[in-house]
């Protein structure tokens, strides 16, 4: 290696061995000139020439991407030529500098001011238009669909009193009990729930049942290779009657979220002999993208996975990338658009600067503003974080480039995530614990390391769903899916009404029958024609009129009357009044009739004032609890008392609670008990216990079964109902609705009305649309910069003080002339003929050549880089 001090005595050497000897050179070589022929001169001629026009198209300007030449216009470097060289170099510094002076402006587009104070004006006549042109033809709908909105969410239903599980709508599994399952998934779960003999109580939704969900496959684009993805969400809730609140809820739904690699993803695309992996065939290392959360994000890297089972120091680190640069050199920047924060490269070590033998790299961030904020020095793959926007920095790759410049491969992310084996999936969702299943027949080798899923799964929590519209997310931060409640299907009802009336009702069979009348009794009330079928009679109201025996212990009955088409009252026993009961059927308006049936509290109605007890019973109200009619049965329960005594006869004790009495049977073929709930209590099948009084017992009897409904939709903005979707389109434009209906922009106009005649239209102002055709021109203009050369020259000498207090320098000529250059790594790869080359060194340009004319080619190759990027170098 030269040192400079050698470089600048030989220099100074050549320079007088030229002055001393020139015109003994010159005589010499006039005698030999005498002897060389006219063709040679032409074919020498014609050879250089040809050599020069070679070189002159091989020059590629290097690094000069970023080169900072110009500030507002004002430039920014200067020329150093070398005090020995020869006059050619100093026509090349010209020219170069001609070129600098050209570019010293600003262009900038021009405004148009005082676009507020334009107003719409009317046409001829007392009243006119104004209509405006739009330019952007674009609007923002809000899309409400009668149901849910398949593009939106997906929809789910549970009975009341069940689970939303992997079976949910089966009749023979009504009101599962909370120990059925104990997992809530599995990764290979089957259509029937099971793997196995485990039942696994959460329902799976996947792509398959929803777009919402990824099915696809991931691409190593590295190594040729693509693996299948698949991501599931798991969910099991409880619809529940909360009698505190008096309404249903949803007990702490148990979710969980999987992606499984159905072809699992290695950690290392190509095994060597010796069993290792080289730095570039690790997957980590290719830029593979993966659907995590609903999302895009980068393998960027992998730690502990050589084993049968993942731990706490197994890790998945994903990132989510902003941008790549392969070939960044010291000076290059990298830009995040979302925060306009750029990263600039600033050195690259040369050697090893750490005890595990790798090199490293230092950075600057850099704010919107231009301030440094940061400076980071990174080890070759390995991440750094710039404080504020969080942008990740990550180095994967450090090499030597041509003529001995370092480049570095860099990526920037904007998040990075590290997925633990077991454990939180991160501080901000503490409820969500993160287990990732490898896919490892041995300890010890790589040949079968891979990964075939991420499982997260919401911890044991408290939080109920407690009115429409509540929910849970996956996970908690940020939001990528939520689990809304969205209240109870809508239905219709048939009122049931049991009355007591005490005073007499006539109830004539016939245009001569005055003796039939009841004096107190039940009566029995439907809204709905046809609610109880009688002798061929469709009615809606009956009543019920006790008759009793004299004797002690004797048994009573109920006659029931009900009034015929022809305007007299028809009459049915119900039997006796005891424990194998009494059936009315009550044609509700669904499938199979209710049946209302009355029985006696004892084996016998003891009459009051005979020898026994007050005259008790019970009326019950059967119902089907699932859609099937032949399905599990539903119970409610009306007691009534005193019945031997018109004026004591009631349904309500005095002073005692009135409850909503029910029972059910379940999916395992028990029975609850009957429950005392409040008044208002909701059923399974979603009939609705209204009221009782002393004289008075209400249920709006469901006429299809109610369900408990939900929606699974994506991030956190989104509709809780599912129905309601928010679209930007353009003019023409068409969205989906689902269910094969679209909603397009047909067209979109703007009219503004006058409100007197010619003048202005009252209100209107000129839409941001229309003022985008207000167009200056010219539509730009150019700001020069004043430069004066004599007090601040562009060209300078190598031996000036200029040249050693500007940093940023175009040098020219190799390091046999200019002392500058030859300070430079690799300038002295012009010492070879035919040798040219313009290239960033650092915050210097090196524009040199072999001779004279490569020199030239050089300078040429910079001066057309430079008229090739008068756009970027001159905007403002």
């Amino acid at each position: 290696m030269w040192t400079q001090e050698k470089k600048k005595k030989t220099i100074a050497e050549n320079a007088a061995l030229s002055s001393k000897e020139g015109r003994n050179a010159d005589s010499a070589r006039c005698e030999r000139m005498k002897s060389i022929s006219v063709k040679r001169i032409v074919a020498v001629a014609a050879g250089a020439a040809m050599i020069g026009a070679a070189f002159a198209g091989a020059v590629t300007p290097e690094g000069l991407g970023s080169y900072p030449f110009f500030s507002n216009g004002e430039p920014q470097v200067k020329i150093v030529v070398g005090a020995n060289s020869k006059a050619s170099d100093g026509v090349v510094a010209a020219n170069i500098a001609a070129m600098i002076g050209n570019l010293a402006y600003t262009s900038r587009a021009i405004e148009v001011q005082g676009q507020d104070s334009l107003v719409c004006v009317g046409g001829s006549g007392t009243a006119g238009t104004a209509t405006c042109t739009l330019g952007d033809k674009s609007t923002t709908l809000e899309i409400t669909t009668p149901g849910v909105n398949p593009a939106i969410a997906y929809s789910m239903k549970s009975y009341i009193e069940d689970y939303l599980d992997w079976n949910a709508m089966n009749d023979d599994n009504q009101a599962r009990n909370t120990t059925y399952g104990s997992v809530p998934f599995s990764p290979n779960e089957t259509a029937s729930g099971k793997t196995g003999s485990v039942d696994y109580y959460g329902q799976r939704v996947t792509a398959s049942e929803t777009p919402l969900l990824y099915a696809g496959y991931l691409n190593d684009n590295v190594a040729n290779k693509k693996y299948k993805e698949e991501e599931r969400v798991y969910i099991a809730a409880q619809s529940v009657w909360y009698d505190a609140d008096r309404k249903i809820e949803i007990t702490p739904p148990n979710l969980a979220y999987h992606i499984q690699f159905v072809d699992p993803v290695p950690f290392c695309t190509n095994i060597l002999a010796d069993g290792n992996c080289s730095s570039s065939d690790l997957t980590e290392n290719h830029h593979v993208k993966i659907r995590f959360l609903g999302e895009d994000w980068t393998i960027m890297g992998f730690s502990g996975y050589n084993a049968l089972a993942a731990t706490a120091s197994t890790v998945l680190t994903l990132g989510k990338e902003i941008t790549t640069n392969g070939l960044m050199q010291v000076g290059d920047v990298v830009t995040d658009p979302s925060s306009n924060y750029t990263v600039k490269l600033i050195s690259v070590s040369p050697f090893s600067t750490t005890t595990a033998q790798v090199r490293d790299a230092q950075f600057q961030a850099l704010d919107g503003s231009g301030n440094v904020v940061g400076t980071y020095r990174i080890v070759e793959g390995s991440t750094d974080t710039v404080v504020g926007p969080n942008i990740v920095i990550k180095v994967n790759k450090l090499f030597s480039g041509t003529g001995g410049v370092a480049n570095a491969d860099v990526t920037l992310y904007s998040q990075k995530l590290e997925v633990k084996g077991t454990g939180n999936l991160d501080s901000d969702n503490t409820n969500w614990q993160t287990s990732i299943e490898l896919y490892n027949t041995t300890v010890g080798g790589l040949a079968n390391d891979a990964i075939k899923g991420i499982r997260l799964t919401r911890l044991v929590s408290t939080n109920y769903l407690k009115n429409a519209g509540d929910y849970l997310s996956i996970v908690d931060k940020p939001q990528a899916f939520k689990l809304a409640y969205t209240g109870l299907s809508t239905i219709e009802y048939e009122p049931l009404t049991f009355s007591i009336f005490r005073n007499t009702i006539p109830l004539p069979q016939n245009s001569t029958d005055s003796s039939t009348n009841a004096n107190y009794g039940i009566q029995i009330s439907a809204t709905k024609t046809g609610a109880f079928s009688i002798g061929g009679e469709n009615v809606n109201t009956v009543y019920l009129k006790p008759q009793f025996n004299t004797s002690i212990n004797a048994s009573a009955n109920f006659t029931l009357y009900y009034l015929k088409s022809n305007g007299y009252y028809g009459n049915s026993s119900l039997n006796q009044l005891n424990t194998s009961g009494s059936t009315l059927s009550f044609y509700y308006g669904g499938g199979a009739p209710a049946l209302i049936n009355i029985t006696a509290s004892s084996a016998a109605v003891y009459l009051a004032g005979a020898g026994g007890s007050g005259a008790n019973g019970t009326i019950t109200i059967s119902e089907p609890v699932t859609a099937s009619d032949t399905g599990k049965k539903g119970l409610h329960t009306i007691y009534f008392y005193e019945l031997e005594s018109a004026s004591n006869f009631k349904l309500l004790q005095s002073e005692a609670t009135a409850y909503a009495r029910y029972n059910y049977e379940k999916g395992d073929n028990t029975t609850t008990s009957v429950a005392q709930n409040s008044i208002g209590y909701i059923t399974p099948r979603g009939s609705v216990f209204k009221s009782l009084s002393s004289t008075q017992a209400g249920i709006d009897f469901a006429k299809t079964v109610q369900y408990a409904t939900f929606t699974l939709s994506r991030g956190s903005s989104a509709s809780a109902t599912g129905n309601v979707a928010e679209v930007t389109q353009t003019e023409g434009d068409t969205y989906d609705i689902g269910g094969g209906y679209f909603v397009k922009v047909k067209s979109i106009n703007a009219t503004a009305l006058a409100s007197g005649g010619a003048g202005e239209v009252t209100g209107a102002v000129v839409s941001p649309e229309s003022l985008m055709y207000l167009q200056p021109n010219p539509s730009s203009a150019d700001s020069i910069v004043a430069l004066h050369t004599a007090n601040n020259p562009l060209v300078v000498l190598d031996t000036d003080a200029a040249a050693a207090s500007t940093s940023k320098l175009i040098v020219i000529g190799g390091p046999m002339v200019n002392a500058v250059a030859a300070s430079l790594p690799g300038a002295d790869a012009v010492n070879t003929p035919g040798a040219a080359v313009v290239k960033a060194v650092g915050d210097k340009i090196l524009v040199a050549g072999y001779s004279a004319m490569d020199t030239k080619v050089a300078s040429d190759a910079l001066i057309s880089y430079l008229a090739s990027k008068r756009q970027e170098l001159t905007s403002g």
